[in-house]
C-alpha cells in the first residue's frame, strides 16, 4: 500500500454525495435524493437508517445536533434533551451516590431528543411526506441486516456492563458474529409508530407505551418529559479562519470549541505545530468555563474573537488527573447537493448503547448522557432538573467568498473539536477529502473534570517531536484507532464538482449521486 495517495478511492460527483459512517444509511439518504426527495428528506432517512443498524453508537433514545444550509440560510436545530424534572443531586446523594452511574436506570435521566429533531427539521424543509423516509429503517430493523465485525465489538463490550434481560435477550447474549443477520422486531414496531405520526414519540400512544416502559425498568423520566420536550433553534457560531468561514454548532455542544483554538492559533502567528497544540490546549480552558446550557450560560461568538473569555471565569470546580478509559461512541453523517444544500449531523446515545436500558417493548436504548453532569453544585455543568448537559456532540459547515466549501464532523466524545480543528487546517492546506480525513492525528482526551495532560498519536504523525513537550505523558497508537475518531467529509470544488471522504477507522463510505 506504499505509495498511495490514500486507502480509499476520492469521491466526486456533480449531483450529490452522502457520506455516512454505514452503507446502509448513505444508500438510504442517496435513494431518497435519487427520487426527488431533498438533503433535509435525505438527512432523516440516513439518520433513521443509522439509529438500526449502528445503534451501538445512537439511536431513538439518544440526541442530534443538526446544521444545515437550505435556502442559502445556515441553521441549527439543537435535539439535545434536558434532564428529567425528577432529576436533582439531593436525589442522587439521598441514594448515596456521589457520581451519576455511567450504565442503569440512573444514568437515563435525558429526555430522548433524535426524533423530534427529525420532526423539527421536516416541518421547515422536508418536501417528501414523513411516512415515507424511514422505510428502509424499518425494513433494516424487521428483515435484518449483516452485522460488522465493529458492531459486534461493540456488542462485546457492553455486555458486561448490561442488566436489563430485554436488552440481553435484544443483542443476542452476545453471541452475534460478523455478517451474521441481526433482526430488531420491536424497533421496527417503534419506527413504524414513529413513520405513521411522528409526534406519538412524544405526546401520543407511543409516549404512553415509553412512559410505561421508564416506569417498568426504574427510570425517573415520565411522560411530563416527554410531553415538555422542544428542540432548540440556534443561529450557528463562526469565526474566519485562513481565507475562509467557519460554522459551528453553539451551546451547550463544544463546537464552539474549535473557534476558540482557531483562534489563539492565528494570533501566535499560525505556522507551527507547536503552535497548533499549545492553542488547542487553551481551548480546552474556554471549553470548561464557559460550554453549558446555553438557558443558564449566555457566550457569544465577541467573546472568542476579542478574548474576552481569558479575562472571565465562571467556574472554579476543580480539575482532577485524566483517567485513561473507554471513550464515547457516536455517529456522523453529512449531505449535500450541487445547489450548495447541506445537512452537517451528528448523533449518539453517549456511550455505546447508552445507559443499557430498553422502555419495555420498543426496542430502543436509552442514552446515557446525563452521566456527563456533575453533582458538585460548584461546577458549570452541575445537575439540576430540566437542565442541558454540556454537550460532546458538534456539526460544521464551511464557506467561502459566501459559496459552500465544505461539512465535516466526526465521532469522538471529548475529542470532537480536536479532529475539526485538524481536519480544518488540512482543508486549509488544500487537501481533499480523503486525504485529510485519513491523515494520521493526535488527540488529547479527557473530560470537562480532566487535565489534558496525555497526548496519543497515531503511528506516521509527523509533527510529534514538535508537540510532545506540551504533554506530560505521550502515547503511539497504531493507525485506525478508534480514539481518534470516525470522520465524514464533503467538499465543493472550483471546478463546480463535488468530493466526499469517509472514514475508514470505522465503516464509513461515501455514496456519489450518478
Amino acid at each position: 500500500m506504499k505509495g498511495l495517495e490514500t486507502f480509499r478511492p476520492e469521491v466526486y460527483s456533480t449531483r450529490h454525495i452522502v457520506t455516512s459512517s454505514s452503507i446502509f444509511s448513505s444508500l438510504s439518504g442517496s435513494r431518497i435524493l435519487d427520487s426527488g426527495g431533498n438533503v433535509a428528506d435525505a438527512a432523516i432517512a440516513t439518520s433513521a437508517v443509522l439509529a438500526v443498524v449502528q445503534n451501538n453508537l445512537c439511536g431513538l433514545g439518544g440526541d442530534a445536533f443538526i446544521m444545515g444550509r437550505m435556502r442559502e440560510k445556515i441553521f441549527v436545530i439543537n435535539g439535545s434533551g434536558k434532564s428529567s424534572h425528577n432529576s436533582s443531586i439531593d436525589l442522587f446523594q439521598g441514594m448515596g451516590i456521589n457520581r451519576i452511574p455511567e450504565h442503569g436506570p440512573m444514568s437515563a435521566i435525558n429526555v430522548p431528543g433524535l426524533v423530534k429533531s427529525w420532526i423539527d427539521l421536516w416541518k421547515e424543509y422536508g418536501s417528501m411526506e414523513f411516512s415515507s423516509l424511514l422505510g428502509d429503517a424499518i425494513s433494516l430493523a424487521d428483515n435484518g441486516f449483516p452485522v460488522t465485525s465493529n458492531y459486534v465489538n461493540s456488542i462485546g463490550a457492553s455486555m458486561p456492563n448490561a442488566s436489563d434481560m430485554e436488552w440481553i435477550e435484544t443483542f443476542g447474549k452476545g453471541e452475534l458474529k460478523p455478517g451474521q443477520t441481526f433482526r430488531q422486531r420491536a424497533l421496527a414496531s417503534t419506527l413504524k409508530s414513529i413513520s405513521e405520526d411522528p409526534e406519538s414519540f412524544y405526546t401520543g400512544n407511543l409516549a404512553d407505551k415509553i412512559s410505561r416502559g421508564f416506569m417498568d425498568k426504574g427510570v425517573i423520566m415520565d411522560g411530563y418529559d416527554l410531553k415538555g420536550h422542544r428542540s432548540l433553534a440556534q443561529k450557528p457560531m463562526s469565526m474566519d479562519y485562513r481565507d475562509f468561514k467557519v460554522y459551528e454548532t453553539p451551546p451547550n455542544s463544544q463546537g464552539s470549541t474549535v473557534l476558540a483554538w482557531l483562534k489563539l492559533y492565528e494570533e501566535s502567528g499560525g505556522d507551527s505545530a507547536e503552535e497548533f497544540f499549545r492553542a488547542g490546549l487553551g481551548s480546552m480552558e474556554f471549553r470548561r468555563k464557559f460550554i453549558g446550557d446555553p438557558e443558564r450560560i449566555k457566550i457569544d461568538e465577541g467573546m472568542i474573537r476579542n478574548g474576552i473569555w481569558r479575562r472571565l471565569s465562571s467556574d472554579r470546580s476543580p480539575v482532577f488527573p485524566y483517567k485513561e478509559k473507554r471513550d464515547g461512541d457516536t455517529t456522523y453523517f453529512t449531505i449535500g447537493d450541487i445547489e450548495g444544500n447541506m445537512i452537517s449531523m451528528i448523533q449518539s446515545n453517549y456511550m455505546g448503547f447508552g445507559s443499557l436500558v430498553m422502555p419495555t417493548g420498543t426496542g430502543f436504548t436509552l442514552q446515557n448522557r446525563g452521566a456527563y453532569f456533575s453533582l458538585d453544585r460548584s461546577s458549570v455543568n452541575c445537575l439540576e432538573p430540566e437542565k442541558r448537559t454540556f454537550h460532546t456532540l458538534s456539526a460544521c459547515i464551511g464557506m467561502k467568498d459566501s459559496d459552500p466549501y465544505f461539512s465535516l464532523g466526526t465521532m469522538g466524545g471529548d475529542v470532537q473539536p480536536q479532529i475539526h480543528a485538524l481536519l480544518i487546517d488540512n482543508l486549509s492546506k488544500n487537501m481533499l477529502a480523503q486525504k485529510s480525513i485519513e491523515k494520521p492525528r493526535a488527540v488529547f482526551p479527557g473530560t470537562i473534570y480532566e487535565q489534558n495532560d496525555t497526548l496519543y498519536y497515531e503511528e506516521g504523525f509527523e509533527d510529534i517531536s514538535k508537540i510532545k513537550g506540551l504533554f506530560r505523558n505521550v502515547k503511539e497508537m497504531p493507525y485506525g484507532s478508534h480514539l481518534f475518531g470516525h470522520s465524514q467529509m464533503l467538499l465543493y470544488l472550483p471546478s463546480g464538482a463535488m468530493n466526499g471522504g469517509a472514514d475508514l477507522r470505522g465503516d464509513g463510505y461515501a455514496i456519489p449521486g450518478v
